[in-house]
């Protein structure tokens, strides 16, 4: 067993820590570097094959690092891309970074629900456009979840422009242009909220 070393003057618990981390498995030190020393003493147990004796005056409390928050979004697979038979290409990409599909649909959109949908956008130049190209053929609506996967399905489907986009997205691996970018995601929590109760009940989603 290892004995966790009396800290003295001048000694920090940090660095008390450390003289008895070399013969611990990393997740340990890990652990040990998370939590605090205090008072009192008995075998630490749980830790694998690493039981630590601790002397009277020592006790190790583990607090819990952050974690991420599971989101759900809205994933719309564009006419674009149906067309040119990319769903399962699109999804892969989707899939690879840790995002899981929990509701999908093909749909074809009538010009009401484009126009509903992209309400927010009723006063733009390019509204009529973008409602006549989002009826021009199916799409596969979709939710996705996982950890942040707001943000998370923003940075894999890349910017609005494929011109712009990073490489290894989805825009610059399949986008044709600006307009026929071949996805779309949500924003926010609030629009993702929106968004999927447009098209789904709760009873659709299956996480």
């Amino acid at each position: 067993m290892a004995q966790i070393p009396k800290t003295g003057p001048g000694t920090s618990t940090r660095n008390a820590a450390l003289q008895f981390m070399p013969g611990i498995p990393a997740l340990v030190r890990h652990i040990v570097f998370a939590g605090a020393l205090t008072c009192k003493g008995q075998t630490l147990q749980g830790l694998g094959d690493a039981g630590i004796t601790r002397p009277p005056s020592y006790q190790l409390t583990i607090k819990r690092l952050p974690s991420m928050t599971v989101e759900r979004t809205l994933s719309i697979i564009k006419p674009d891309a149906t067309r040119r038979n990319l769903t399962g290409a699109i999804n892969k990409c989707f899939e690879d970074a840790g995002l899981r599909i929990v509701a999908q649909r093909r749909i074809n959109l009538t010009r009401e629900q484009a126009e509903g949908f992209y309400a927010v956008h009723k006063e733009r130049p390019f509204y009529n456009d973008l409602c006549a190209f989002m009826t021009s053929g199916p799409v596969v609506v979709q939710v996705l979840e996982g950890e942040d996967a707001i943000v998370k399905n923003r940075e894999i489907m890349g910017a609005t422009n494929p011109d712009d986009a990073a490489p290894g997205t989805i825009r610059k691996l399949f986008a044709e242009n600006v307009e026929a970018n071949s996805v779309h995601g949500s924003d926010s929590p609030e629009n993702a909220t929106m968004e999927i109760k447009f098209f789904f009940q709760d009873s659709e989603i299956v996480g």
